[in-house]
């Protein structure tokens, strides 16, 4: 794909490619989903290479065009379960100004929270949404409450960094979990006592 200046050219593959399978979508509102959207690119590079090979293959066929969820695709698709974590306590607004900055007097947690993004510190809203900031674990304190804070990822994240993000068919799959599962086998008497 060119882009040139503000208008915005696509080689012939890909034209036609958007012409029979993304035709509700404007040329420059697929070149921005192509540049942003992970998922959407995948499915994309995906149906581009399924149609220059069918049209290799069969020049005088016509090519059966995917209609591709484009809804779903553009979704975000970070999942509800944290990946990487780490325990952390959070504290009121009050009790860490209190702690940390003594000699200074606050009237409200306005002022507090505009003190500490003023040096930098994150603040982080509990389940309920009340601010405080979230610390390192150090000890049990009865006020405290313990978080997680960490990167929710996707499963189709994971999967591409479980198997290097290459496409692996289901042959090798099975190969693989025979490999692996080799190990886990137990002996056992095969006569009957």
């Amino acid at each position: 794909m060119i882009k040139q200046g503000g208008n915005c050219c696509l080689c012939r593959a890909c034209y036609y490619l958007k012409r029979g399978s993304l035709n509700n979508m404007k040329i420059s509102e697929l070149i921005t989903n192509l540049n942003d959207n992970d998922s959407f690119r995948e499915k994309y590079d995906r149906m581009r290479a399924a149609q220059v090979v069918f049209v290799a293959q069969n020049p005088n066929a016509r090519y059966r065009h995917e209609k591709p969820d484009v809804k779903n695709l553009l979704e975000k698709k970070d999942e509800t379960y944290v990946d990487v974590a780490s325990v952390m306590v959070w504290v009121s607004l009050r009790k860490f100004c209190d702690t940390h900055f003594p000699s200074m007097k606050f009237k409200n947690d306005s002022q507090r929270k505009a003190h500490l993004l003023k040096r930098g510190i994150k603040i982080q809203p509990d389940e309920s949404g009340v601010d405080g900031v979230a610390v390192p674990k150090d000890g049990p304190d009865a006020e405290q409450k313990e978080i997680r804070v960490g990167k929710r990822l996707s499963a189709t994240k994971i999967k591409q960094m479980n198997f290097g993000g290459e496409d692996y068919d289901r042959q090798e799959l099975l190969a693989q979990q025979a490999k692996h599962s080799k190990g886990l086998g137990v002996e056992c008497n095969s006569k009957d006592s």
